[in-house]
């Protein structure tokens, strides 16, 4: 899962910025990725974790086996994006379809680019409990993968609340559920190892 990203950057930005971000290497090639970590912020090992794994999220739901670049957005139809379009199969697509469709045609958009900040504040405050963090609710891109990070980090959720129903969303891939599990046992061994001073 780790080929994608051919390039490392330490940056910073100042502390309690920009934490870390993802980006193709090159415009239009969705199958090799910069991921860039800011040297500042990377105190707080909770913190880190937890944005390494919505940044993969990204990775995960806009490589090139979901999303095919360079399609406009008149000549996609499915899911588009600023990076492309949604395959047809692509996770993004279908989350896209089970929660942000409705969601588009109440706002009267028919595009990410459409969507704005005032927008999706006031959405999220009518909303909360359709959404995991507040930064969820942003875009279909940023809901998918605070989703994620939730699915990984915390145990399975009854699913009463439209966040839930999104969290529980990823449980219907066995390929994530399995993704899931190899995170998660990392994750638990590299805090064991940090606390036996290794």
């Amino acid at each position: 899962n780790r080929a994608v990203f051919v390039k490392f950057v330490i940056f910073t930005d100042g502390p309690e910025e920009i934490m870390a971000a993802v980006e193709p290497v090159e415009e239009g090639d969705l199958s090799r990725w910069v991921l860039a970590v800011d040297i500042e912020d990377i105190a707080d090992v909770d913190d880190l974790n937890y944005t390494l794994i919505h940044e993969y999220a990204h990775v995960m739901t806009l490589d090139d086996s979901q999303v095919a670049s360079g399609v406009t957005s008149e000549s996609c139809d499915e899911y588009a994006l600023f990076e492309g379009c949604a395959l047809p199969r692509a996770y993004l697509n279908a989350f896209y379809e089970k929660f942000w469709a409705d969601v588009f045609a109440e706002l009267g958009v028919s595009s990410e680019d459409e969507l704005t900040e005032d927008m999706m504040v006031d959405y999220y405050e009518e909303n909360e409990d359709s959404f995991v963090t507040d930064y969820a609710s942003t875009n279909p891109g940023e809901d998918i993968a605070e989703s994620f990070t939730v699915f990984v980090l915390q145990p399975k959720p009854a699913g009463d609340t439209i966040a839930e129903q999104k969290v529980l969303f990823f449980y219907d891939y066995p390929e994530l559920v399995r993704l899931r599990g190899d995170i998660a046992s990392r994750l638990f061994s590299r805090m064991r190892r940090q606390a036996a001073g290794e």
